[in-house]
C-alpha cells in the first residue's frame, strides 16, 4: 500500500515547484507539469527539467487524465477519505511549525545574495578569498552573481521570512545533471568580469585559483556522470540549526532520487562537512594543498537516500 500511495503523490506533484499541479500539461517528452509552472521555467530555459529534451511552450497540451485524477483526489480529500498520507492537496493551508521553501523569483536575487553574504562571513573560503576581512558590499556583489547565475542556469530554492515575505533567510543554488561545469562565458554576461573593480585584485586571483581547483577536483570524481551539484548553501545565522537548511535541500535531493543520478558538493566547513554527512553525503577526497587553498572536502550523495534524512 505504502508503494501505491507514494506513486500517486508522484504523479500528481509538479517536478518544479513540488506542489499539486495546476491545469497539468504535458511536454512533448511525456513529462507532466502545471501550466504556468513549466511556462515560467521555459522562458529561462528551453529544455525539460527532467530530461533536458527540448521543448516549446506552444506544445504543452492539458493532460486531461492527470487533471481528472488530481480532482478525484480532491474530492476524495474533500469528503474527509485520506487519499495518501502524506499529500496535501491544498497549497494555500500552511502550519506555522512548517518550512516553506520555493523556487527563487529572479525579483528576489539581491534579497538571496544578502542571506548568502550573512551565512558566509565566517566561512573559511571567504577568509581566504578576503585574508580574513571580508567586505560585505563585495561580498553582496559576489553573492549576486552567484545566485543570478543559478536562477538562469541552474535550480535556486529559498526560504522567505513568515513576517516579512521580502525577506530571503535561506537558499540553495543547484547546477543541474545538464548542465556541464560552470559556463565562464555565462559568468561573464553576469557580471563577474567586474571582479578586480569589485572584489580587488588579490581576491579575485584567489577566487579564480579557487575555482579552476575546485572544478578539477569535482570533473576528477564525477568523470561526466548525470549528477546534481550544489553551487552554494546558505542560512542566516540567526536562522541556523532550525531544519531550514535540510529544507532548502530537500526538493532537489528526492528529484535526485527519482531520477537515480547522484549530488556533488564540496566544502571547506568542518560544521558544514558534518550537516552534508546527515544527509547522507559521504566524503570521496579530502584536499589539502599544503596551505596554498584552504582544506575542503568533495562529497556524494548516492540516490535513494531521502529517508534517511536527519533534520539539523
Amino acid at each position: 500500500m505504502e508503494k501505491s500511495f507514494n506513486t500517486t503523490e508522484s504523479l500528481v506533484e509538479d517536478p518544479i515547484t513540488l506542489e499539486v499541479m495546476e491545469e497539468a500539461v504535458i511536454a512533448s517528452c511525456g513529462h507532466s507539469f502545471s501550466k504556468q509552472s513549466i511556462t515560467d521555467w521555459l522562458q529561462k530555459n528551453p529544455k525539460c527539467p527532467l530530461c533536458n529534451t527540448l521543448i516549446k511552450a506552444e506544445e504543452l497540451k492539458p493532460n486531461y487524465k492527470l487533471r481528472e485524477l488530481i480532482e478525484g483526489i480532491k474530492s476524495l480529500t474533500s469528503s474527509g477519505i485520506t487519499a495518501t498520507p502524506n499529500l496535501s492537496l491544498s497549497t494555500t493551508q500552511e502550519t506555522k511549525s512548517q518550512i516553506i521553501v520555493k523556487e527563487l523569483h529572479p525579483s528576489f536575487v539581491i534579497q538571496a545574495s544578502v542571506a548568502l553574504r550573512k551565512s558566509f562571513m565566517s566561512d573559511p573560503w571567504i577568509a581566504y578569498f578576503f585574508n580574513n576581512k571580508p567586505v560585505e558590499s563585495s561580498l553582496d556583489w559576489f553573492c549576486s552573481i552567484i545566485v543570478s547565475y543559478g536562477t538562469k542556469h541552474g535550480r535556486v530554492w529559498a526560504h522567505h521570512s513568515e513576517i516579512d515575505k521580502n525577506h530571503v533567510i535561506g537558499c540553495a543554488v543547484w547546477q543541474p545533471p545538464y548542465e556541464s561545469g560552470v559556463s565562464l562565458w555565462s559568468m561573464f554576461k553576469e557580471g563577474i568580469g567586474a571582479a578586480p573593480f569589485k572584489l580587488g585584485l588579490r581576491p579575485t586571483y584567489r577566487l579564480m585559483g579557487a575555482l579552476n581547483e575546485t572544478e578539477r577536483i569535482h570533473n576528477e570524481i564525477m568523470k561526466k556522470k548525470p549528477h546534481w551539484s550544489i553551487y552554494t548553501i546558505g542560512v542566516e545565522p540567526l536562522y541556523q540549526c532550525k531544519g531550514i537548511g535540510t529544507k532548502l535541500l530537500e526538493p532537489i535531493l528526492k528529484l535526485a532520487d527519482e531520477d537515480k543520478v547522484p549530488c556533488y558538493l564540496d566544502t571547506a566547513s568542518e560544521r558544514s562537512l558534518n550537516f552534508f554527512i546527515r544527509l547522507g553525503f559521504k566524503v570521496l577526497r579530502t584536499v589539502n594543498s599544503n596551505g596554498k587553498f584552504p582544506k575542503f572536502w568533495a562529497m556524494v550523495r548516492q540516490p535513494g537516500l531521502l529517508n534517511a534524512v536527519v533534520k539539523e
